[in-house]
């Protein structure tokens, strides 16, 4: 999980359902790190904390300017429009099984 999210992130976070899939050892908290999505920097920090490499990388945000900020950092990047059905779609493009 590559986020902008604040410092409180950590005291909230777990009332969310989804937050089981990302542990605190797998979120990349801007307020940590001192760097905002889209810049470059964020990203590239992300994966060489992560031990990922881009070309192996998907970015999924709802922000256009957050994708285009992982695409100009080397990395594949697909926005989110809150429509499910069309995100699975654009994952089996990529080749990823739902």
């Amino acid at each position: 999980l590559l986020t902008n999210a604040g410092y409180r992130h950590r005291e909230y976070w777990f009332r969310y359902p989804v937050s089981r899939y990302f542990p605190e050892e797998r979120i990349f908290r801007s307020a940590d790190r001192k760097t905002l999505k889209p810049e470059q920097q964020f990203y590239d920090e992300a994966v060489k904390l992560f031990g990922l490499k881009k070309a192996e990388c998907l970015f999924i945000d709802d922000s256009v300017a957050n994708a285009e900020g992982a695409v100009h950092a080397g990395i594949e990047a697909v926005v989110f429009h809150n429509d499910t059905s069309e995100l699975i779609a654009k994952l089996k493009k990529y080749g990823i099984r739902i």
